[in-house]
């Protein structure tokens, strides 16, 4: 593959999601990154082109806020993921903000559940994973399996954080966004009434091109009390702030 990419003619992004010591060998002419965010911004540059969203994120004030509404004893981030590589780009992310995470497709052996269907402290699911699949229609096409983790995840009373991603496009629900808008809703309500508050993080990965629409899919989100980005790598982020104060 290196000898490859040595004789291309083009500049060449590569995207290893994970550390970058695993990465191959650097070579001229090619732009080494290790998220989504960086290859997206690195391969923009190359076209000539400025990524307008660059460095969006929400601001420390609005950080400063939310992480104030959680009490002591909200600790974890619970991620519910229909795409696979955003669950693992989020896996990664924690990790580098020094959260272990636990999921059913982890990054490291000893961090997989014993059971998918019960999460421990810090945990991110993908549900586009066979166990979750076998004869049922894939997450980005059905939300019912991630509706009903949402409203599991919402009765533990350690949760501070709901990540979760929504993706539009041919191969993704009519209404992603509005499929899980009200399970948001309800997850919140319920964590309120104990006296707690719940902060639910959502990334859309979509253009206004798409048919669903990513304003409309955004503002779904946000009406059922979501903080919504539109960089998956920043949400998680986020979410990773949220529950340690550091600036990751």
């Amino acid at each position: 593959m290196n000898k490859r990419i040595e004789s291309c003619s083009k500049p060449v992004v590569t995207c290893y999601l994970g550390d970058r010591d695993e990465a191959s060998p650097e070579l001229p002419n090619v732009t080494i990154t290790n998220n989504l965010d960086d290859a997206a911004t690195a391969a923009i540059r190359l076209a000539g082109g400025i990524r307008v969203d660059e460095g969006s994120a929400v601001s420390p004030e609005a950080l400063q806020r939310e992480q104030a509404k959680l009490r002591s004893s909200q600790k974890y981030v619970r991620g519910i993921f229909a795409g696979g590589t955003l669950c693992y780009q989020a896996k990664q992310a924690l990790k580098d903000a020094g959260l272990a995470v636990y999921s059913n497709e982890p990054l490291e052996k000893d961090m997989g559940l014993r059971d998918s269907s019960v999460s421990v402290e810090h945990t991110l699911v993908d549900m586009r994973a066979d166990e979750f699949t076998e004869g049922k229609p894939h997450p980005m096409v059905d939300s019912t399996q991630r509706v009903q983790r949402i409203l599991a995840e919402a009765g533990g009373p350690e949760i501070a954080v709901l990540l979760l991603d929504c993706v539009l496009g041919f191969v993704a629900a009519e209404d992603p966004g509005g499929d899980i808008a009200p399970a948001i809703t309800e997850a919140k309500r319920t964590v309120e009434q104990r006296g707690d508050n719940l902060s639910v993080v959502v990334s859309v990965c979509g253009t206004e091109l798409d048919h669903q629409g990513l304003e409309s899919q955004i503002h779904s989100l946000e009406e059922a009390g979501a903080i919504v980005f539109t960089s998956a790598f920043q949400a998680a982020g986020f979410a990773a702030q949220l529950v340690t104060g550091k600036d990751k």
